[in-house]
C-alpha cells in the first residue's frame, strides 16, 4: 500500500540525487550502517538487554551504538510520535502497521513511557 508522506527539504534532495530510486541494501547491511553511525556521533550510553529464559531474567549492558538496529528505531519513532498526540491511525499508517492487535505492543510500551513522563512533571514544583 502506497502512502504519501512530507518529506523535508534534506530528503528530498537525497530522492532526487538518485532519481527517486534509492540505492537496495540487506536489513543487515542497513543496521551495520546505523550502528556506524552511531558510533561516529559517540551514542553510545549503556542500555540494559533484558533476555528471559525458563525461570531467569539475565540482564546484559551494551553501548548503544552496538545494539542498535533499525527495528529499534521504528519502535522509537512510534513510541515518541503516540507521546506527542499524533493519531493513532496515522502513526499505523507511518509505520506500515495494518493490524491494531499487532500496533497494539507499541501502545503500550507507550503508556509506560507516558507514565514516566507524568511521574518527571509531577515532581517539579
Amino acid at each position: 500500500e502506497r502512502v504519501s508522506i512530507p518529506l523535508i527539504e534534506e530528503a528530498q534532495l537525497i530522492l532526487k540525487k538518485y532519481k527517486d530510486e534509492l540505492p537496495k541494501i540487506s536489513n543487515q547491511k542497513a543496521n551495520k550502517y546505523l550502528k556506524d553511525a552511531f558510533e561516529t556521533l559517540k551514542l553510545n550510553r549503556i542500555v540494559t538487554i533484558t533476555s528471559h529464559t525458563k525461570n531467569k531474567i539475565i540482564e546484559s549492558y551494551f553501548p548503544l551504538n552496538q545494539v542498535i538496529s533499525f527495528h529499534d528505531a521504528r519502535r522509537t519513532f512510534i513510541t515518541l510520535a503516540l507521546i506527542k498526540g499524533i493519531d493513532t491511525t496515522i502513526v499505523m499508517k507511518l509505520s506500515g502497521h495494518k493490524q491494531f492487535s499487532v500496533f497494539k505492543k507499541y501502545v503500550e510500551l507507550t503508556n509506560t513511557a507516558a507514565k514516566i513522563e507524568i511521574d518527571k512533571i509531577s515532581r517539579i514544583k
